[in-house]
């Protein structure tokens, strides 16, 4: 599947949020950023700092409670290894996000909505190194993968809300070709990472 496929799924759920009048806005823009864990295969050579990302999706509300979201987001990690010398590295995680999310509201504590995510992403990996005289980047091949998170929307307003949450993050890898790459991190690891972030949402 490609990202387009992807994001055309994304735009037929979307297209399935009813039209309601202008007073009850049905649209909500997201904006997140957050430090990412890397776990699993992805770190197993305890080789990645932790790393830091931000991104953002558009999210449409099929009811007051249940949302359909697509968005983008990247996460950049520091890779560190005694080798290394001058070189500088780093990997970076990027693409696109796709699924739904339901809201749970608290009638006692209306300022507050916990809410759980999931759904589906589309990502590659970028491996990048440089030194005072040359740089080199690597890329994977995309894949698909999946998310999934807990998280509360706390208002601040009518249209604004502050959104704290926690998500985990896997897909595979695949670096075939690059056969030094793949002595250290083999050729087509899992990605993962747990996501401890803080966003905020707009209701246009």
């Amino acid at each position: 599947m490609r990202p387009i496929q992807l994001l055309a799924i994304a735009a037929a759920l979307l297209s399935t949020v009813p039209a309601v009048e202008a007073q009850d806005t049905r649209v909500v823009l997201e904006a997140r950023a957050g430090f990412a864990v890397p776990t699993g295969e992805w770190n197993e050579e305890d080789i990645l700092d932790n790393g830091f990302g931000f991104g953002g999706s558009v999210k449409g509300m099929v009811t007051s409670a249940v949302g359909v979201y697509v968005g983008w987001e990247t996460y950049t990690y520091r890779i560190e290894r005694a080798d290394l010398g001058d070189v500088k590295a780093n990997a970076t995680d990027a693409g696109f996000r796709a699924g739904v999310a339901l809201h749970v509201p608290i009638p006692r504590y209306p300022a507050l909505t916990p809410y759980v995510e999931a759904g589906g992403i589309y990502n590659r990996v970028f491996i990048g190194a440089s030194n005072p005289v040359a740089s080199l980047e690597i890329e994977s091949d995309a894949s698909l993968g999946f998310e999934a998170g807990i998280g509360v929307s706390v208002a601040l307003s009518p249209y604004v809300s502050l959104m704290p949450s926690l998500r985990y993050r896997q897909h595979k890898a695949d670096f075939e070709g690059f056969p030094e790459l793949e002595a250290i991190i083999g050729r087509d690891p899992t990605v993962s990472y747990i996501v401890y972030g803080v966003g905020l949402s707009f209701r246009p």
